[in-house]
């Protein structure tokens, strides 16, 4: 560096090489994770949701509690006979329902027209069942010898439409675009629907003005309780709608736009560690190894926890989602100003 500066090389002509490939792994940055990690994942994510819906077993593990539907099971062995998954000695529980059934043993598939729902085949079991009735609670078991049992597939959103993660940022665009002519037809019907509410409450009472004109005693006490039931639905009505409207005007769900500034946010975090890494490595010529590395994983880990404590909060609706935009713009004016400082040097 000594050498380079004594031969009148300035210190910006030293750094811009630096400069210029943070802009360029920037820019791949942003390509790689738009048009390769983005499909990738796509296409990882339809992969995984068709092998849980075609043979469910493969999720599940022996000797462990397994969460399948509103149930949890468990069983002692798992083999595999012609192209099925043969369970044995089976546990399964379902705590909402009270019920808890043993079998021998069993085999799991899905429907082929509907892969979101399975079967679970059981053989040689009993089941067990906690029933209320009048008040009292009875304890039944019976025994059988064949038993269906039909449950839900969880399956990720991916299976029947992209989630924001998984989309490209022209897809992103779109579907925001789309997401938003939805949300202002939402807001127009509903507040149709709260214009026909306040002329069904004035007509209300304007019927019941005509109705009870010249009444009193126990008759008007009656009417007055009739319509003042039927008002305070009315108006329980229109309170729900305001609030569906207000929720509905906030916009996008927050995910949405954190997940598109991120989109920007993180490719550029390769020009601000090129910047920081070029000033602390080109002027810190003595620095160990050991020392350097140690240096990179503290503000790699500093950065990305910065990261996602932002984005968690972007989500919950404590900060903006472009905070998500803070921690690139600290470790640029940290970047900048080692740069000036070493300028000035």
């Amino acid at each position: 560096m000594t050498a380079l500066k004594a031969c009148g090389v300035s210190v910006q002509r030293i750094i811009r090489p630096g400069i210029v490939f943070g802009l360029v792994m920037s820019l791949f940055s942003f390509v790689f994770k738009d048009q390769v990690e983005m499909p990738a994942n796509m296409n990882y994510l339809l992969l995984y949701a068709k092998i849980i819906s075609q043979k469910p077993a493969v999720e599940l593990m022996e000797n462990q509690f397994i969460q399948l539907g509103n149930f949890k099971i468990n069983f002692a062995r798992m083999e595999q006979n012609a192209g099925q998954h043969i369970l044995y000695d089976i546990h399964l529980v379902d705590i909402a329902g009270r019920k808890t059934v043993e079998a021998e043993k069993g085999r799991i598939f899905t429907d082929p027209d509907d892969p979101s729902h399975y079967t679970l085949k059981l053989a040689n079991g009993s089941l067990s069942e906690v029933m209320t009735s009048d008040g009292e609670e009875h304890f039944f078991v019976s025994t059988f010898k064949y038993l269906a049992i039909n449950r839900m597939v969880d399956l990720p959103q991916e299976f029947t439409s992209k989630s924001p993660e998984s989309m490209n940022y022209i897809e992103l665009m779109q579907d925001i675009g789309k997401k938003s002519e939805e949300i202002l037809k939402t807001i127009d019907t509903l507040e149709a629907d709260k214009t026909r509410l306040l002329k069904e409450l004035d007509t209300l009472k304007q019927r019941f003005a005509a109705e009870t004109a010249g009444m009193d005693g126990t008759a008007l006490d009656a009417k007055k309780k009739e319509y003042a039931f039927k008002a305070e639905a009315v108006e329980g009505s229109i309170a729900q709608t305001d609030k569906t409207i207000e929720s509905f005007r906030k916009g996008l769900p927050l995910s949405y736009m954190r997940i598109y500034h991120e989109k920007f946010s993180m490719p550029l975090a390769s020009l601000f560690f090129a910047l920081i890494s070029l000033c602390y490595g080109l002027f810190n010529v003595r620095t160990g190894r050991n020392e350097g590395l140690g240096i990179s994983l503290i503000i790699i880990v500093v950065y990305f926890g910065f990261k996602m404590l932002m984005g968690s909060l972007a989500d919950t609706g404590t900060v903006p989602a472009a905070a998500v935009w803070l921690p690139n713009i600290v470790f640029f004016f940290v970047g900048i100003g080692m740069f000036v400082r070493k300028v000035r040097e």
